[in-house]
């Protein structure tokens, strides 16, 4: 009885609003552009929502791929192979060191950073590599090109003195593939006058972009366990393992094991 009564007055809106005389035409244009605007509104809305989704999606998809699923912050040496051992989980479980740090180029420019130590797995899933070609015309303009052919996953040991180094912040410091630079630990800036500071020569292997730019605007690479070891025992280094999931879902799944592991 109710949808009977209600299409009846929807019955009755159209057929005196839009089916109506013609001197009720005035009345009629009206109601034609009210309801216009409300589908041109619901349109709209429909397209923000799809464009919002789609981004949200992507950058869940960028962060996921790239920030580990599960911190555990400790510093023992056989944690990694505890919990590959008892979570039994299907991921990439590795041990990482991070800390602050200050990148120093060559020609005395400085920038904060993040130099992060991870082992060569995590790295390959995490970067890709970025090469390009600077060519200086005759007026002095700088054209950059770049092979798409190149960009594949990084698979790559770095040496003792080698880092990759996230494209913006190699941007901000006019650091190219090959150049040496210095990585400075903060506690440094406090040491009295004529101590020399806690530093580690290092060369740019590659410039890297993980498609997040606070990522790759602060953070350099290295590999856990080899690079900056002058650096290791910084009060600043923080130290533990790090999962990836292949389910992202099952984090919390993961998290209650981990707090039954004590």
């Amino acid at each position: 009885m109710a949808f009977n009564q209600s299409a009846s007055l929807e019955s009755l809106f159209v057929t005196r609003y839009l089916k109506g005389p013609a001197k009720g035409s005035f009345v009629k244009l009206i109601s034609y552009l009210s309801i216009f605007a409300i589908g041109l509104g619901v349109l709209n809305m429909v397209v923000v929502l799809s464009i919002m989704e789609g981004f949200s999606g992507n950058m869940q998809k960028r962060l996921l791929g790239s920030d580990p699923h599960i911190v555990v912050h400790n510093s023992t040496a056989r944690l990694k192979e505890r919990l590959i051992r008892e979570l039994d989980v299907k991921g990439l479980i590795s041990n990482f060191t991070k800390q602050d740090v200050i990148l120093r180029s060559l020609d005395g420019t400085y920038m904060g950073a993040v130099a992060y130590g991870v082992e060569p797995e995590v790295l390959a899933q995490t970067a890709r590599r970025i090469r390009q070609r600077f060519e200086v015309t005759e007026s002095g303009a700088v054209i950059t090109t770049q092979d798409s052919s190149q960009s594949d996953p990084v698979n790559i040991r770095l040496g003792e003195k080698m880092v990759f180094v996230g494209d913006g912040l190699a941007r901000s410091l006019a650091l190219f593939d090959g150049d040496e630079a210095q990585v400075i630990a903060p506690e440094s800036l406090l040491l009295p006058e004529g101590e020399l500071p806690i530093y580690e020569k290092v060369r740019i292997h590659s410039r890297v972009t993980t498609d997040i730019p606070d990522v790759d605007a602060h953070t350099l690479f290295f590999e856990h366990g080899r690079g900056l070891k002058k650096l290791s025992d910084s009060a600043s280094v923080e130290a533990g393992v790090e999962i990836r999931l292949e389910d992202p879902s099952l984090t919390d799944h993961v998290m209650a094991k981990l707090k039954k592991m004590g």
